[in-house]
């Protein structure tokens, strides 16, 4: 095969790619029928993890080997430079990757890996110092550590320029004090990335810095929290005069936003393409199997639900286009994830339709009483990512034009 500009050819790629896959991993069945056969294999439909911490650091665990083993082989970060373990190839190659793997049958992926070899990886790897990029970058990508994201407090979720959370300086180290809240896997991360207040309160934006801290530093408390969907994915973290030495802070002083920002804006313009939740398939085979398919009302919540999906696709083809072209998500990204939370809040709707009280008891009949965790789970992502309100507000006055929000001023 030609190589082009010293790469292999996409062929050529391809053909790794399977190779390697085939030797690691059992391929999916690729009958159409049999992958969306109705009652067959697991029911679930859950946006949030509902398992024992037993199971989902089982889960996390078989992830992490999995992104070990592909790190191993350099399809882990396969556009990243090789200082980071990559390959330094072109988007479209790992487009090639993602779709080969689609084939297979791999680990579940989890929160705390995307946040870690995503979100707080490819931060660090752009406001990083030198010996923060060699000591964190290469091991988040590879899953040899775990990275949560403290951003959110109880007073501050959306608005996280009026954040309280303090840290002051004592010499050579800063003091962290304060709450945060909605913190995914933190009960199972080595590392965090903090948001704390270097400034005054006034200052808003301009007061923020970023950390790096250690989950078993003194003065850390990570308390799980109840979802109503069941699990307990999410925490809430205590810090009373955590140490962190100087050399743990992520940007200049006071430019903690501007970190901050980089990181929201690859989680809003990556979050929608998270295989969360239920595919066309299973909204259509429920339709199917209750027998109102050919219902007139039915059909027109399931048309609803189709153009949304659709709609999500195209939109985030034009996202995932942009990144490869090496521009980062900008406001388009809020539209992305508006749009995804849209057709999730759609298919919990038409699911609710279609049950009724079908939906509220669990009567062992497949595929049925499981929706009520995509039911209940559907609010959560009208938070998580920055609220709804948070993502108009960026559309208004970024795209649109429109006057800046008061609390927005700075």
């Amino acid at each position: 095969m030609t190589k082009v500009s010293g790469y292999p050819s996409p062929d050529e790629f391809r053909l790794q790619c399977r190779t390697w896959l085939e030797a690691n991993a059992r391929p999916r069945a690729l009958n159409g029928r049999t992958k969306s056969a109705w009652g067959a294999g697991s029911d679930a439909v859950a946006l949030f993890h509902n398992l024992s911490i037993e199971q989902e650091r089982s889960l996390l665990d078989d992830a992490r080997r999995w992104q070990q083993l592909k790190a191993d082989a350099g399809f882990a970060s396969i556009t990243w430079e090789p200082e980071y373990g990559g390959l330094d190839l072109p988007g479209s190659y790992d487009k090639i990757y993602r779709s080969e793997e689609t084939r297979f049958v791999v680990p579940s992926n989890h929160e705390l890996m995307e946040i870690s070899c995503g979100l707080a990886s490819a931060t660090i790897r752009t406001h990083g110092t030198p010996e923060q990029r060699s000591t964190f970058v290469r091991a988040l990508r590879r899953a040899d550590i775990m990275m949560c994201q403290m951003f959110s407090e109880p007073e501050a979720g959306s608005d996280l320029a009026s954040l309280a959370t303090r840290a002051i300086r004592d010499g050579n180290d800063w003091l962290l004090s304060g709450q945060k809240v909605w913190t995914s896997g933190a009960q199972h991360a080595d590392w965090g990335y903090v948001l704390a207040r270097t400034g005054s309160p006034s200052e808003r934006h301009r007061g923020i810095t970023a950390f790096l801290i250690a989950m078993d530093s003194p003065g850390v408390e990570v308390r799980p929290l109840r979802q109503m969907s069941g699990g307990s994915s999410f925490n809430e973290i205590f810090l009373d005069k955590v140490r962190v030495p100087d050399t743990r802070r992520l940007g200049a002083i006071g430019e903690g936003w501007r970190v901050a920002r980089t990181t929201l804006g690859l989680e809003r313009g990556t979050g929608a393409t998270k295989r969360v939740g239920a595919r066309w398939e299973r909204v259509l085979g429920l339709a199917r199997h209750i027998g109102v398919d050919d219902d007139p009302i039915a059909r027109q919540h399931l048309a609803r639900v189709y153009t949304s999906m659709q709609l999500l696709r195209y939109t985030n083809q034009r996202i995932a286009a942009s990144v490869r072209a090496g521009q980062s998500p900008g406001p388009e990204a809020s539209i992305l994830k508006l749009a995804w939370v849209e057709q999730l809040q759609l298919v919990s709707a038409t699911a609710t339709h279609l049950l009724g009280l079908r939906l509220i008891a669990d009567t062992g009949e497949w595929g049925t009483y499981s929706w009520s965790e995509h039911v209940t789970g559907t609010p959560g992502y009208r938070i998580a990512g920055g609220a709804d309100e948070i993502q108009r507000n960026i559309i208004g006055e970024r795209v649109l034009g429109l006057p800046i929000e008061p609390f927005h001023q700075s």
